[in-house]
């Protein structure tokens, strides 16, 4: 049986994640990001042990969210690692360590997913009538 996932769904366990630690918001044109995601790359290339793996576990939700959303796609990171994406998020931090760790995170799906997702798209798993 496979898993479904729905928007509010997807909500709610982002809601969860960035109530873990102190919750912090930004609005993007594509919704509100919170948690890590929501935190300056500088705070994430200080980051070392558990505050790092606080920063993964968002990014397992990010891709988890993505690939449940995007129609061409069911795994993001194809054969990629995580010690790659890791080297990769550091990469994008490091050229503009003012963004927020959710915009190296967007370029870095750019990167793996170059024609990306439209929400509303016909095409797109959060919109199709089941």
């Amino acid at each position: 049986m496979k898993l479904k996932i729905t928007i509010p769904a997807l909500i709610i366990s982002f809601l969860f994640l960035g109530s873990l630690g102190a919750p912090r918001v930004f609005a993007l044109e594509m919704g509100t990001v919170v948690g890590e995601g929501a935190k300056p790359c500088t705070e994430f290339l200080k980051a070392k042990g558990r505050k790092q793996n606080n920063y993964m576990i968002w990014v397992h939700g990010y891709f988890t969210a993505y690939n449940a959303i995007a129609p061409d796609i069911t795994h993001l990171l194809g054969d990629k690692n995580w010690p790659w994406v890791l080297e990769r998020l550091r990469a994008h931090c490091e050229a503009d360590p003012k963004q927020y760790f959710n915009e190296a995170m967007v370029a870095l799906t750019t990167e793996l997913h170059p024609d990306g997702i439209k929400l509303g798209d016909p095409n797109c798993k959060s919109t199709q009538k089941k």
